[in-house]
């Protein structure tokens, strides 16, 4: 009674040494939390009072009796909520469903504007509170500005949390609400006159138009090359040599060059200025460039979710605005649309893509690059691109090829042990042990078996870590980032083949582990036969024109295989 203070010290086991933790607890503090242990690990903690000698000489009291505890294995996430989708897009609201997930008490939606700060957070469900918690499979998100991108995720939580866990965060669902939104503004200069001159431009070459005037014929020039005035000209055409006069057609074809001027005017011999008028003009730009594996956040072999893709090689003429558009294909087609459109219909495709950016140029952009982010696992991205002003537009051009570029696959559902299939009968020498995972209505993944990556973790459940010749230290549960550790190469882990089959569902794996024989030492001084523990990892993978891409991977729950009946009788 009445130290001023404690001195706690903590050890993996319960012979303590100098090397071991030690906590000075100021009073009347009588409790200590040892924070960030691997998950089913033993510890023990002694205290002993501490007094006020000095601050560098305490007088201590003797330890006290140990206190032994264990941290408790992982709880067991909920499955992942799927197919998220919208179902309604007003002005300032959207509407989401998704899939139930079973053992769900509620779910958690979150939501941002990719155009904004880019950080999540609670959506506005109507009728929930609080706003982002929902008990049904519906929200309503409210209070969204008009035409603008928003990003939507959701998890669920259990309804009781004895053993289990939140889910991990849904594929995230890109959409817009209703309504123009604000987009930069276009050029303003470029044309002029009373003839409305206007123009479109295509592979072939330039094509301008303009209004008829009631019995006027036309005088009308095209300047190119090194003859072009300057872009921002009040009067660009005062130099203009009409080499086509007193023409009848309201139209006129041409332009050599990246960036063409018309002018064009009534004939009439009595004022060479009538109804002058003229229009700025450009070919096609050149096409983006395809993302390189510098082009893709993360590259697409890291066994992570892709969260970015860059196009670079971009041009754009002065005086000229350009718009990029995306098409996404999420339908597990390794293209935009079956039959990779051409002509107009691949106009008519990014025309009706999602808007990504735009932007003007007063002077020549070279080497302009785009970066679209948050994109979707498993699905197919073209860029589109044109150039514009008040007067026409260009062709949308893609890279090369019409090639997109597809993102890394998602995450696969986390393996599930077939109870009913699997077989545990502790008097045969190996257990059975049947995984599903499932693959069906999954747009993220991939849904053959040949295009995953079954791999095994299993190894003791106990090891001699420390060297003191005795089994006493449990290994950590495996998570998904040690399926790709290089300790499967270590003498603790094995890599045992797994045999994939097609279900309904998606696919199974089958394993069969034999029981462990051969007793080893372990701390209470007797021989015993450890048990083994198997976890199976899961990958999606798949081969494109820019080589493999491979998902995140999954785990499942720990399995103890242990020793047969009859030898541990």
């Amino acid at each position: 009674m009445g130290a001023p203070a404690y001195q706690a010290q903590f050890s993996a086991d319960d012979t303590f040494t100098p090397a071991d933790a030690t906590y000075l607890i100021a009073a009347p503090q009588t409790s200590h939390r040892v924070e960030n242990l691997p998950d089913n690990t033993a510890g023990y903690l002694r205290v002993r009072s501490a007094g006020e000698a000095s601050l560098t000489n305490r007088l201590f009291s003797d330890w006290s009796e140990v206190v032994g505890g264990s941290t408790t294995d992982p709880a067991v996430a909920l499955d992942t909520p799927q197919e998220l989708r919208t179902t309604d897009l007003g002005e300032d609201s959207i509407s989401l469903l998704w899939d139930p997930v079973s053992g769900a008490g509620f779910y958690e939606v979150e939501q941002r504007a990719p155009d904004g700060d880019n950080e999540w957070g609670g959506a506005g469900c109507e009728g929930a509170d609080p706003s982002h918690r929902v008990e049904s499979e519906e929200c309503v998100a409210r209070g969204l500005d008009s035409g603008t991108n928003y990003d939507f995720r959701v998890r669920a939580v259990p309804s009781d949390m004895d053993g289990y866990r939140e889910s991990a965060w849904s594929a995230t669902r890109e959409t817009r609400t209703a309504g123009a939104g604000t987009r930069p503004t276009e050029p303003t200069t470029g044309a002029m006159g009373n003839l409305n001159v206007r123009w479109t431009s295509d592979a072939d070459g330039i094509m301008w138009t303009w209004d008829r005037v009631v019995g006027a014929s036309y005088d009308y020039a095209i300047v190119t090359g090194g003859n072009l005035p300057r872009r921002g000209s009040s009067d660009p055409c005062a130099d203009a040599i009409y080499e086509q006069l007193d023409v009848a057609n309201t139209y006129a074809e041409g332009g050599a060059g990246p960036v063409a001027l018309l002018c064009v005017r009534t004939n009439n011999p009595d004022d060479d200025s009538e109804n002058l008028s003229f229009a700025w003009a450009a070919t096609p730009p050149s096409p983006p460039a395809v993302p390189e594996a510098s082009g893709v956040s993360p590259a697409g072999d890291s066994a992570k979710a892709t969260r970015a893709l860059t196009w670079t090689g971009i041009e754009v003429e002065a005086g000229f605005a350009y718009e990029m558009n995306v098409i996404a294909d999420p339908e597990r087609r390794n293209n935009v649309t079956p039959d990779r459109p051409t002509g107009e219909a691949l106009q008519r495709a990014c025309s009706a893509g999602r808007f990504h950016d735009s932007g003007e140029a007063d002077g020549p952009l070279t080497e302009l690059e785009t970066t679209l982010t948050r994109v979707a696992p498993y699905t197919g991205y073209l860029l589109c691109l044109r150039l514009k002003n008040v007067a026409g537009v260009t062709d949308w051009v893609t890279p090369d090829g019409n090639a997109e570029h597809q993102t890394a696959p998602g995450a696969p559902a986390r393996p599930a042990r077939n109870n009913e299939r699997s077989e545990d009968d502790r008097d045969a020498d190996s257990e059975k042990i049947i995984w599903d995972i499932e693959t069906s209505g999954n747009v993220h993944v991939p849904r053959e078996p040949g295009d995953f990556i079954l791999r095994v973790i299993e190894h003791p459940d106990k090891i001699d870590d420390d060297g003191d010749n005795f089994h006493d230290d449990q290994v950590p549960r495996p998570s998904a980032e040690d399926c790709d550790s290089s300790d499967f190469q270590s003498a603790y882990y094995s890599n045992p083949e797994v045999t994939p089959a097609l279900t309904g569902l998606g696919f199974s794996a089958t394993l069969s582990i034999p029981r462990p024989i051969g007793e080893l030492p372990v701390a209470s001084g007797r021989d015993e036969v450890i048990p083994v523990i198997v976890s199976l990892c899961v990958q999606a993978r798949y081969e494109t024109g820019g080589g493999e891409r491979l998902g995140p991977w999954a785990i499942s729950a720990v399995e103890t295989v242990e020793q047969q009946r009859t030898q541990s009788q």
